[in-house]
């Protein structure tokens, strides 16, 4: 299993595809320490549970692209 912690120092990361990776879900918590993120695709990573709705995914200011399909994600909507 990847550890995100690995991927931490790569601040000016732009590019980053996972697919196919076992992920654990709380990669999408850890994800947002790669700030300079433009494209993100983890298709088919065996990603299972509810997006974070705060945090992590939501800090990537300069994503363009997000590939999460051919998972097991829940997203909670408030109204």
């Amino acid at each position: 299993m990847l550890a995100i912690n690995n991927l931490s120092n790569l601040k000016n990361l732009k590019d980053l595809n996972l697919d196919g990776t076992n992920l654990n879900i709380s990669i999408l918590q850890n994800i947002g320490l790669l700030t300079s993120l433009e494209s993100l695709s983890l298709e088919d990573c065996n990603l299972e549970g509810t997006l974070p709705d705060q945090g992590g995914l939501c800090e990537l200011k300069h994503l363009q692209e997000l590939d999460l399909s051919a998972n097991h994600l829940k997203v909670l909507i408030y109204m």
